[in-house]
């Protein structure tokens, strides 16, 4: 539920051992549980950048919640070193780079269909509960519980999908491996045929013509 305030915009910038662990999806999740809209991306240099509209007291709390210490000498733990947060009207402040309706994951792409969309959402959640279980991080994990469950409901949601178009591709695939099994046939038949066809009419010709030469020695 989105808390009481003023509207705010902010661009927040998070640098640490931070891509590869689901941390995108940690942070939508926590923004759309403070009612918060806006982006989240990768960023070249191993950070993620993250534009963000809401409360401002939402959106401080969304500060905490999504500056995840873990161990900095661990190459494998999620951990934030540094958060430059740039608010609306102050230097180093940007528009989002690209509209929104919710909070979305930008994977980079132009558009994505929805089934990709939910694959790498699901992708990004399984490496975030991943991260959880092997202590990849240790702070805020009851804000986070339910995290696991979606993981599952969304691989599910994709598995059944994905389940479904595969049977009938194969139900098609099959369908299509038999009628060219089938035209295979039916011409090696035309074409035994035609054979045989050719032969019978060039003996018929053949017949016709010494019948013929018989007439005229008569």
């Amino acid at each position: 539920m989105e808390a009481s305030g003023k509207i705010k915009r902010a661009r927040i910038i998070i640098l640490g051992n931070i891509q590869g662990f689901g941390y995108r999806a940690l942070v939508k999740q926590a923004a759309i549980s403070l009612g918060i809209r806006g982006l989240v991306r990768n960023r070249p240099d191993g950070g993620v950048e993250v534009f963000m509209e809401g409360a401002e007291e939402a959106m401080d709390k969304l500060i905490g919640m999504i500056n995840i210490k873990g161990d900095p000498k661990n190459i494998l733990s999620l951990n934030v070193s540094q958060i430059g947060v740039f608010r609306e009207g102050e230097e180093g402040h940007s528009p989002a780079w690209r509209g929104y309706q919710t909070f979305e994951i930008d994977y980079g792409a132009e558009e994505l269909r929805i089934v990709e969309r939910e694959t790498l959402d699901s992708l990004e959640w399984a490496k975030l509960h991943f991260a959880s279980l092997t202590g990849g991080f240790r702070d805020y994990r009851n804000e986070f519980r339910e995290f696991a469950k979606r993981t599952d409901d969304n691989f599910k949601l994709i598995l059944d999908k994905y389940g479904e178009i595969s049977e009938k591709l194969t139900r098609i695939m099959d369908t299509l491996i038999e009628e060219s099994r089938k035209s295979r046939d039916m011409l090696k038949v035309i074409k035994r045929d035609s054979k045989e066809t050719r032969k019978k009419l060039i003996e018929a010709l053949r017949l016709l013509r010494k019948a013929i030469e018989k007439s005229k020695k008569k």
